[in-house]
């Protein structure tokens, strides 16, 4: 094989991996967006007076987050006099 095949196939060889390598890197941040879950577990307790809301739970972001993707797990208490509470999963 002469110098200039060699040049050739080693420029196709790496234009080759890095289309690879930028398609790996789109789905490792993508695997990592659809995958990601939003946890609360062994939260302390929540009081709100006078309004306002008390929350040791998890209030779902208004981004389309779905509530299969949320875990909550031995959330404290939460009390409100004159407003909310939530220990659990609310959507916002």
């Amino acid at each position: 094989m002469s110098w200039d095949r060699a040049d050739q196939v080693a420029g196709i060889a790496s234009a080759f991996l890095s289309v690879a390598a930028l398609g790996v890197a789109v789905w490792a941040v993508m695997a990592g967006t659809t995958g990601s879950r939003l946890r609360a577990s062994n939260t302390g307790k929540a009081t709100v007076r006078g309004g306002g809301t008390a929350n040791t739970g998890v209030v779902l972001p208004n981004s389309g987050v779905s509530d299969s993707t949320v875990h909550v797990q031995k959330t404290g208490a939460a009390e409100s006099d004159g407003g909310q509470a939530n220990t659990g999963i609310t959507p916002q």
